[in-house]
């Protein structure tokens, strides 16, 4: 047969969601019978959480690898809600010397499936993404040698006070000048309204008819909020943070929530990692009654 290499014409790059984009490649001459090749490499300076790695895709799967080599300096929690036919599954302890002549000890995570069929969406069933067999490791400390124990992952609480300090997140609705120019111009509506329900109300019926989802879902933006409204276009989170911080404003009880959805699956309450949630939405108590 015929071998094609693609050129770099044949990629799209894009903005999939927040800090992922999305590579897409056409395949020319392309025929029935047809087997695709393509490697890929994910270089990342966050190491806090890898990206789960899923052993089932829609599309049936000859073999299909996950290994971690983890050295003791770095502690991570390996979450494997699944069980699985597995060809290979293995959780073992290493000693190594590093290029300095130092034994260090490595944590080696090693698993494999083997002719995996391909996954089909069941109707009516939830979060599809936890019934597929997976891998998720997650950082929850650094143990360097005579130091002290740097903690990645502590309690809720600690995710809580940290996100609310976050410049990409608490301060951009606890701060009136990330979004003073929506404020100033949604409160001359205000003046009417009496009870929180209805001042409420009107921001968010402002901010719907007034703002355009650019259909992104996340929880941390770098954009400035007032930028966002002078465009009148947003994220989910971007929108969510202006409704939140106008709330906050008219001294009305609110806070973030923050959800996983339906594609990403059920979220581990175990641990308190904000990396597992994709999308933001607003909690208020409104003259006494909580929406």
């Amino acid at each position: 047969g015929e071998t094609i290499k693609l050129k770099n014409k044949d990629f799209i790059k894009e903005e999939f969601t927040e800090g992922v984009r999305m590579f897409s490649f056409t395949f020319p001459q392309v025929t029935e019978g047809a087997i695709f090749e393509y490697t890929y490499r994910k270089r990342t300076t966050d190491y806090r959480s890898l990206p789960t790695f899923y052993f089932q895709e829609e599309y049936p799967v000859r073999w299909s690898e996950f290994r971690a080599d983890i050295p003791e300096y770095l502690n991570f929690v390996n979450f494997m809600p699944i069980s699985g036919n597995w060809a290979i599954s293995k959780a073992e302890d290493e000693s190594r010397v590093s290029t300095t002549g130092i034994p260090v000890q490595y944590r080696v995570l090693h698993y494999a499936m083997k002719d995996v069929v391909a996954y089909r969406a069941e109707p009516y069933s939830n979060n599809e993404m936890d019934y597929i067999p997976h891998s998720t490791v997650q950082l929850v400390s650094i143990i360097l040698p005579q130091r002290a124990p740097i903690n990645y992952i502590t309690s809720w609480k600690g995710l809580a006070k940290s996100l609310d300090d976050d410049p990409y997140f608490g301060r951009k609705f606890n701060q009136l000048k990330d979004f003073r120019q929506a404020f100033n111009e949604i409160f001359s509506k205000l003046i009417d309204a009496k009870s929180e329900k209805d001042k409420a109300s009107i921001i968010y019926q402002t901010l719907a008819v007034e703002m355009n989802w650019d259909e992104r879902y996340g929880i941390k933006t770098d954009n400035d909020l007032n930028d966002c409204w002078v465009k009148r276009s947003g994220s989910s989170e971007e929108i969510n943070m202006l409704l939140l911080g106008m709330l906050k404003q008219l001294n009305i009880e609110a806070q973030p929530v923050l959800v996983s959805l339906r594609g990403r699956g059920n979220p581990i309450t175990a641990y308190p990692i904000y990396e597992q949630f994709d999308h933001m939405m607003v909690w208020a108590n409104l003259d006494g009654e909580e929406t």
